[in-house]
């Protein structure tokens, strides 16, 4: 439970928030002189499966996680590494996100990069949420890496970042 071996206790939780911070996520969409309907529709999508991965982490519905995560999936938390989808969800997300009572998270700086295949997002997030009866919040960074597969979105790599304590 690598996430929550790096929270810190908050008195309260100050309200909740899903999605992402739509100001700070808005797709340039002048894709810097590439325009063509495909890939506007594949822009589409993809912010289609950053919103259901968004929705089902705070959700906590490892079930939905499971349909967005590609089978060979990668996670990186923290000098852990997990890899393939049922090593994610069995050994290391499924158990911590099942841990919460809780949870919400807002993103900012959501930096895009999109090809007609595959796409990184970059972001940094704020969690809060309730584990055990007691408030948390955590900041860090998060990296994701998108592949266009038979027509859909799939996670392929997962990399979250926390503050050094040093």
């Amino acid at each position: 439970m690598m996430l929550l071996g790096c929270i810190v206790a908050e008195i309260s939780l100050n309200g909740t928030v899903y999605g992402y911070d739509k100001q700070a996520s808005a797709n340039d969409s002048s894709k810097e002189g590439v325009a063509s309907n495909s890939i506007e529709r594949l822009s589409e999508a993809l912010r289609k499966a950053l919103g259901e991965f968004d929705h089902a982490f705070q959700s906590r519905n490892v079930d939905a996680l499971k349909q967005l995560f590609a089978p060979d999936i990668v996670m990186y938390e923290q000098g852990t590494q997990n890899r393939g989808r049922d090593d994610v969800l069995t050994n290391h997300l499924g158990p911590e996100l099942s841990s919460f009572q809780e949870l919400a998270a807002t993103y900012s700086d959501i930096r895009v990069m999109e090809s007609e295949r595959m796409a990184i997002i970059t972001r940094n997030f704020s969690i809060k949420g309730k584990r055990q009866g007691r408030f948390f919040g955590i900041r860090g960074t998060e990296t994701q890496g998108w592949q266009l597969r038979d027509g859909r979105w799939e996670l392929a790599h997962l990399h979250w970042s926390f503050p050094s304590s040093h």
